[in-house]
């Protein structure tokens, strides 16, 4: 039987304003209302990393 033929997959189009974003120094802020992961354990995160700046 033969191959069937493909379908191109055309690539998405970038949004046009990106390079006039970009040339002005745009940068992503974080956004502090977003929903973050909670750590489990961060005053031993920082604990562990404070002693390893200590020696």
């Amino acid at each position: 039987m033969p191959k069937k033929p493909r379908k191109r997959i055309t690539p998405k189009q970038r949004d046009p304003s990106w390079r006039m974003r970009h040339a002005l120094g745009h940068k992503v802020e974080a956004n502090p209302k977003a929903y973050t992961r909670k750590r489990k354990h961060p005053e031993e995160d920082n604990s562990e990393v404070m002693e390893d700046m200590k020696q």
